[in-house]
C-alpha cells in the first residue's frame, strides 16, 4: 500500500491517490474571492444589458419584475461607431462565408474597398460562426462583451499560471475589473466605455493576450500548452494589432523575469518559444502577408500626439482633462498607481536581490551569476509587471508622430497599473501582518474594490458616497444626487436596445425606406449624404453608413467607418466638405474648403455617386437650382435648433434625396493619361499629396496622372515638398503635351459587389473605371488596370467587352498557404504529442532530456 502511495501518474504528475481521495476543504481566501468574482461578474452581467425589467431599461429593486435584457433581444446595435460595425458581420455572411474567403471586397462603402484586410477578421468571424445558432443582431451582441467578461477571468488565469497565491488571483481578477470599469477615457480600448464606442476587438485581444501570457508561461517553465499557446496568440493577433504589440512587449518582460524558472535547459525552452511564434505567425499569415504586402495602399488619418502626460499617466492629479470626458474614476486610477509604484519597487528590488545574493537556497534558485536564492514569484510576476507599465508609458510619452496615436498605449499602462497594484497590495499586507487576519482583510478589500467597480458604473445604492472630481477637486456626494457619471452609466442598455429602440427611429426608418424605393424605381448606385453631429438622434451620427445593409446592398454610402481601409478616403472627406454645411473634416492636413454645392456636384460626378442627400437650408437652397440634381423624394428632418438657428432660419427640416446627372462609374478620357515618376503608390511616399494636388486644382493639372502605364504614355517627375503644413500644397509636376483622345462610347455598364462590366464602341482608348484602386484588381478583355489620380483605375480595352473583377494577390494566396501548412503542422504536432503520452509507462519514472532516469 506504501508502493501504491508513492507511485507517480507520469500522465498526470500527481498523486493517483491524491486524485481520487476526498475534496479539499474550500479555504476562506477561496470561498471570499469566489463571492467577490461573482459579484463582480453579476454587476458586469447587469450593466451591460443581461438583465431588464419591463420596457427593456436598467433592472429594477424589484427582482421578480426582472427579465432578460438587450444583450437577448433581436434588435440592431447602435452607439458610436459599434453602430457602423454591424454592417460588417451582415455582409461578411452574406457574401465573403459562402466563398469561404476571409477577406474580401465591397463596393459599400468608399466607392470599393477591402473588408477586413487592414482591419482585424477574427471578431467578425466569431460573430458570422455564432449566428448559426441564434440570430446575427444576438451573436454580434454577445461577441462584442465576450472581452469584458473574459478580460477578468484571463487576469486570474495569468496569475494562476505564475503561480501565485490565490489571494493574487483574486485580485488580479478584481483588477480586471476594476481597470474594464475606467471611466476617465471613451475610446482608447479595453474599459467598457470604449467597447460600447467600437472597440469591442481591442478589448477581445486583450483579454486573449493576458492568456497567452499564462500560457507562455507554462511553455516555458514545463513544454506544456505547446499547442494551445500559438491558437491563442493567432486570435489575439488577428483580433487587433495594437494588444498583440503589447502582449509581445509583456512576452518579453515575462521571459527575461522567467529566464531560470523551472528545471528544462534553456535551449530547450528557447526552442520551445521559437515553435509557439513560428506556429502562431503560421497560422496568422492568411491576414498578415497581405496585410503586410499592401500596408502602403491603407490610409492615415494624421492622428495628432497627445501632450497632456500628467493626465494621462496620473488622471486624478491633473486638472487638465485628456479628454471630454469625466473625471468619474480617475480617483481610483490615481491610488493604483501608488500602488503599483509600492509593488514596482519591492518586486525590482526583491527580483535584484534575489538575483545577487551569496547565501544558497534549496530550491527553485536563481543560478545567475553563480548564486542560488529563491525568488518569490511575485517578484518575477511584479517585475514583468513593472517593465510592462514603463514600457507603455515610455510609448505614450516618447512615441514620435506616426499613424499609431500614442494615446493608444495608455490602456496597457492602466491595465499594467491595477495588476501590479494587487502585488503591491499583498506586500503592503504581508508588511503590516494582515495575512494573520487573511479571510477578514479579504472581505474588505473586497467591499473596497467593488465599491471601486460599482460607483464608475452607477451600481451602488443611492445613499453610497461616491467620489465626484470637478474643477480639479476631488469631493464625495451621494450617489443619488450625483451627476458627474460618464456615459458609461446608460451607454450599454442605449447600444444594445438598438436603432429600433430610439425616439428619432420612425424619421430614420422613413428616410432609409425612401432610398430603398428610390434604389428599385430608379436603379442601384453610390450616395452621399450630408452630415452634421446631430445625425447621433439616429443612434449614433454613423447610421447612415448602413444604407446598404438596410438596402441590401443596392444603395452604397460614400463614407464608411473603416478610415485607414481605403486610399480614397481622404477625397471622400474632402467632398463631404463641399456638400455638407457642417462636415467633421476628420482627416488631418487635407485642404477643406467648405460647403460649395456647385464644385460638389462637379466632385460626385467625378466618383460616379448617383444620388446626393441633403437637409441644410444652405446646403439645398443651391441644389434646388442645380441644373445636373433633379429632386427624387422628401423625407422629415427634424431636430431641436438653437436659438441661433431659429433666428437664421437655418434650421433644417427635411431631407431631400437628388439625382445626379452625369455620374456613371466607366466613362472614356479626354486627354491621355501621363506616369508620375519618382513617388510610388504609396500613400506616405508622395502619391496622397500629388493626388490631392490635382484633384484640388483639377485645372491646374488637366491631364490624367497614373502610377503606372504602357510605355507609350508620357512620363512626368513630380516634387513633393515635406515641409507644408497641408496636403498637396507646393507640388509640382513637370508639365506632360495634352494628348486628346478619341471619343468612346461605354454603354452596359454594372457593378457588383466585387467586379464591374462594360462595352465600349471602340478599342485602343483610355477608359477610367471610377473604383477604388486596389492591386488585387485584375481585367480581361483589356490591358491594365492601373492606378489613376486619386484613387480610380484605368484601363485599355482590346475587346468591346470588359470586365473587372477582385482576385486573390499573390500575397494572400501565400498567406493562405502558410496558414494551411501552419494547421496542419500543428495538428501532427498534436497526434504526435498524444502517441508519446499514450506510449508513456504508468508506473515508471518521468523521463529526462537524456532519457529515463
Amino acid at each position: 500500500m506504501r508502493d501504491r502511495v508513492g507511485d507517480v501518474d507520469p500522465v498526470r504528475r500527481v498523486d493517483p491517490v491524491r486524485r481520487v481521495g476526498p475534496v479539499r476543504r474550500v479555504g476562506p481566501v477561496r470561498r471570499v474571492g469566489r463571492i467577490v468574482i461573482g459579484i463582480g461578474t453579476v454587476l458586469l452581467f447587469f450593466k451591460l444589458g443581461g438583465i431588464s425589467s419591463p420596457g427593456w431599461g436598467l433592472p429594477s429593486p424589484r427582482p421578480w419584475t426582472w427579465r432578460p435584457g438587450p444583450l437577448f433581444r433581436n434588435t440592431l446595435t447602435t452607439g458610436g461607431d459599434t453602430g457602423a460595425h454591424v454592417w460588417t458581420s451582415s455582409y461578411v455572411k452574406r457574401d465573403l462565408a459562402s466563398a469561404l474567403r476571409p477577406t474580401g471586397w465591397s463596393k459599400d462603402w468608399y466607392a470599393g474597398f477591402p473588408v477586413l484586410h487592414f482591419y482585424f477578421p477574427a471578431p467578425t468571424w466569431a460573430i458570422v460562426a455564432l449566428s448559426t445558432v441564434v440570430p446575427i443582431n444576438i451573436a454580434f451582441k454577445w461577441v462584442s462583451v465576450s472581452g469584458l467578461f473574459g478580460l477578468p477571468f484571463a487576469a486570474m488565469y495569468f496569475a494562476r499560471a505564475a503561480k501565485l497565491s490565490e489571494v493574487h488571483r483574486y485580485l488580479f481578477g478584481l483588477a480586471g475589473f476594476l481597470f474594464i470599469a475606467i471611466a476617465h477615457y471613451e475610446i482608447l480600448g479595453g474599459n467598457i466605455i470604449s467597447t460600447m464606442a467600437g472597440e469591442f476587438s481591442f478589448t477581445i485581444s486583450l483579454a486573449l493576450g493576458l492568456v497567452f501570457l499564462g500560457l507562455l508561461m507554462r511553455v516555458w517553465r514545463d513544454g506544456q500548452r505547446r499547442v494551445l499557446a500559438p491558437i491563442v496568440l493567432t486570435l489575439a493577433g488577428t483580433s487587433h494589432i495594437l494588444p498583440t504589440m503589447f502582449i509581445a512587449v509583456a512576452s518579453l518582460a515575462v521571459i527575461c523575469t522567467h529566464i531560470d524558472e523551472g528545471m528544462r535547459p534553456l535551449r530547450t525552452k528557447v526552442r520551445d518559444l521559437l515553435g509557439v511564434v513560428a506556429a502562431a505567425a503560421l497560422l496568422a499569415a492568411f491576414w498578415i502577408v497581405p496585410f503586410a504586402a499592401d500596408l502602403p495602399y491603407s490610409n492615415d488619418m494624421g492622428w495628432e500626439r497627445t501632450t497632456t502626460y500628467v493626465s494621462g499617466l496620473f488622471p486624478g492629479l491633473d486638472p487638465t482633462p485628456l479628454s471630454d470626458a469625466p473625471k468619474t474614476g480617475a480617483a481610483t486610477t490615481t491610488v493604483a498607481v501608488f500602488f503599483a509604484i509600492f509593488g514596482g519597487l519591492w518586486a525590482a528590488s526583491s527580483f535584484l536581490r534575489s538575483l545577487w545574493s551569496a547565501r544558497p537556497r534549496p530550491s527553485e534558485t536563481s543560478v545567475i551569476g553563480g548564486h542560488a536564492r529563491p525568488i518569490r514569484a511575485e517578484a518575477r510576476v511584479g517585475s514583468a509587471l513593472t517593465i510592462m507599465a514603463l514600457a507603455s508609458a515610455a510609448a505614450f510619452r516618447f512615441a514620435p508622430q506616426f499613424r499609431l496615436w500614442n494615446e493608444r498605449a495608455l490602456p496597457f499602462y492602466y491595465l499594467s497599473v491595477y495588476l501590479l497594484a494587487g502585488v503591491g497590495f499583498v506586500v503592503l499586507g504581508r508588511l503590516l501582518r494582515l495575512h494573520r487576519r487573511r479571510a477578514g482583510s479579504v472581505a474588505v478589500l473586497s467591499l473596497v474594490a467593488l465599491w471601486s467597480i460599482g460607483a464608475p458604473i452607477r451600481l451602488v445604492p443611492s445613499w453610497t458616497p461616491l467620489p465626484k472630481w470637478e474643477d480639479g477637486q476631488l469631493s464625495f456626494q451621494k450617489a443619488g444626487s450625483s451627476k458627474n457619471f460618464s456615459s458609461i452609466d446608460d451607454w450599454p442598455a442605449f447600444n444594445y436596445n438598438g436603432y429600433e429602440d430610439q425616439e428619432e427611429w420612425p424619421e430614420f426608418k422613413a428616410v432609409i425606406g425612401a432610398m430603398d424605393r428610390i434604389g428599385r424605381e430608379r436603379g442601384c448606385g453610390r450616395a452621399m449624404w450630408e452630415y452634421e453631429d446631430e445625425l447621433d438622434r439616429y443612434g449614433t451620427s454613423m447610421g447612415m453608413m448602413l444604407l446598404p445593409h438596410f438596402t441590401k446592398g443596392c444603395i452604397g454610402s460614400m463614407e464608411g467607418l473603416y478610415f485607414e481601409s481605403s486610399a480614397t478616403t481622404p477625397y471622400h472627406f474632402l467632398n463631404a466638405s463641399l456638400l455638407s454645411a457642417r462636415a467633421s473634416d476628420p482627416q488631418r492636413g487635407l485642404p477643406y474648403r467648405g460647403i460649395n454645392i456647385g464644385v460638389g456636384v462637379q466632385k460626385m460626378q467625378q466618383f460616379g455617386v448617383r444620388y446626393y442627400m441633403a437637409f441644410s437650408p444652405a446646403a439645398l437652397a443651391e441644389a434646388r437650382v442645380h441644373p445636373d440634381l433633379t429632386l427624387l423624394a422628401t423625407s422629415e428632418y427634424s431636430r431641436d435648433c438653437t436659438e441661433e438657428e431659429n433666428n437664421a432660419k437655418t434650421c433644417p427640416t427635411v431631407w431631400e434625396i437628388y439625382e445626379v446627372a452625369k455620374a456613371e462609374i466607366v466613362e472614356g478620357l479626354a486627354y491621355q493619361p501621363t506616369v508620375v515618376t519618382g513617388i510610388g503608390q504609396s500613400q506616405t511616399s508622395g502619391w496622397l499629396s500629388v493626388a490631392v494636388a490635382q484633384f484640388d486644382a483639377p485645372t491646374a493639372f488637366p491631364v490624367p496622372l497614373a502610377a503606372d502605364g504602357p510605355p507609350e504614355w508620357s512620363r512626368s517627375a513630380v516634387t513633393v515638398p515635406t515641409d507644408v503644413e497641408a496636403v498637396g500644397e507646393g507640388v509640382t509636376i513637370a508639365a506632360p503635351t495634352p494628348l486628346l483622345q478619341p471619343r468612346v462610347v461605354v454603354s452596359e455598364i454594372s457593378e457588383g459587389q466585387d467586379r464591374v462590366r462594360f462595352r465600349v464602341d471602340r478599342v485602343g482608348i483610355p477608359v477610367v473605371v471610377k473604383v477604388s484602386y486596389f492591386p488585387n484588381w485584375t481585367v480581361m478583355g483589356a490591358d491594365g488596370p492601373w492606378r489613376l489620380a486619386p484613387n480610380f483605375m484605368v484601363v485599355i480595352p482590346t475587346s468591346t467587352n470588359v470586365e473587372l473583377f477582385y482576385s486573390r494577390s499573390r500575397a494572400e494566396k501565400s498567406g493562405l498557404a502558410l496558414s494551411g501548412a501552419g494547421a496542419v503542422a500543428l495538428a501532427l504536432s498534436t497526434v504526435i504529442g498524444l502517441r508519446r503520452r499514450n506510449r508513456t509507462p504508468r508506473g515508471g519514472e518521468l523521463p529526462t532530456e537524456s532519457g529515463p532516469g
